[in-house]
């Protein structure tokens, strides 16, 4: 069986696994037709497999100046975990043993989900888009993007604008392009017990729905031992009365969100665009952390360093139009600092 995605008409997948699991980005299936000719292709086998004979091996990784590709082979706790990555620019090829998709490999630390993750980055990026950690939503063609780390509010804050009439782009990852538009990117959040008891009512997601979780957090509240054996609430924005999303959307509004006194400054791009960065750098699979790519770019026309300074670029031209802020406040109520920066200009 295979599947498919279609990343907005940038990266194309056929794959024989299915890929919607951390950390790769959100991913809504779709029919093959969709997909036309893919420029992703990723195949999980059995055995993978190839001569190494006059290859050059770097500590189980084999390779040729110029050749392309990339085999990785060893025998991890008497199974095998092989993987070969061929063409990263044009049309890929990923082929890897099961093992690969269940366990961290020491040498490489990461698996299989890890490198493909960082290949649909690069293949964004080179094409002039970039995942940013935050939320975005739009109001008359006009939307406001809320980067974060984890915790502080995004998926909440997202739930209150869509109440005030917005529409939903994104409420964790945001797919953004160098002309200052973000792309619709939804996966089902999860938010804390905490503040799910806090701010979710009956009313938003139905009574026996919402008993059965608040109980639960509640629970965990008072026993936070217990959070290994409770997980998360999901919050599905989109199953929500009224709620609606949409494909694109100009962002006119891009700010930070972190915990600590009140605060609305308005910054320069090249600041919002560092501080977006080190938000991605810590919250986000990270092309530079991934060694097998180190590996590939060492015997080809690979250069890392590149792709990161393009994905600068594409971010300092998606901030171009933007107004830009740093907000701050001690209780995640962001709403009244929106209200002043966006809503009311």
């Amino acid at each position: 069986m295979n599947y498919y995605y279609n990343i907005h008409g940038i990266v194309k997948i056929d794959s024989n696994i299915p890929l919607g699991i951390e950390p790769i980005s959100p991913l809504q299936e779709c029919g093959k037709g969709d997909v036309g000719e893919p420029n992703l292709v990723i195949r999980v086998e059995k055995d993978v497999s190839m001569p190494t004979g006059g290859l050059s091996n770097v500590d189980r990784f084999y390779s040729k100046r110029g050749g392309n590709f990339l085999y990785f082979k060893d025998i991890y706790y008497k199974r095998k975990y092989n993987i070969l990555l061929k063409n990263i620019d044009g049309k890929t090829e990923i082929h890897a043993t099961k093992p690969t998709t269940r366990m961290v490999h020491k040498v490489l630390k990461g698996n299989l989900y890890n490198l493909i993750s960082t290949i649909i980055q690069i293949k964004l990026i080179k094409a002039g888009y970039l995942y940013i950690h935050g939320a975005c939503l739009s109001k008359s063609d006009s939307a406001i993007l809320l980067a974060a780390f984890c915790g502080v509010g995004k998926t909440m804050t997202s739930f209150y604008l869509l109440k005030e009439g917005f529409e939903y782009i994104s409420d964790d990852m945001t797919l953004a392009d160098d002309k200052g538009f973000a792309y619709f990117s939804y996966s089902p959040s999860t938010v804390s017990h905490e503040d799910f008891i806090r701010f979710v009512s009956p009313q938003d997601i139905g009574k026996w729905k919402y008993y059965k979780i608040s109980l639960r957090s509640w629970i965990v509240e008072r026993n936070p031992a217990l959070m290994w054996f409770f997980p998360l609430p999901k919050f599905d924005l989109l199953k929500l009365d009224n709620s609606k999303s949409i494909e694109k959307s100009k962002v006119k509004v891009a700010c930070t969100l972190e915990i600590g006194d009140k605060q609305i400054k308005e910054v320069s791009k090249e600041y919002l665009a560092k501080k977006i960065l080190e938000i991605n750098e810590y919250s986000l699979e990270r092309i530079d952390k991934n060694r097998l790519l180190w590996i590939y770019a060492y015997f080809n026309d690979f250069d890392i360093t590149e792709i990161e300074e393009m994905e600068r670029r594409n971010l300092l031209n998606f901030l171009d139009g933007c107004r830009c802020y740093s907000l701050a406040c001690n209780d995640q109520n962001w709403i009244p600092l929106i209200k002043e920066i966006y809503m009311e200009k």
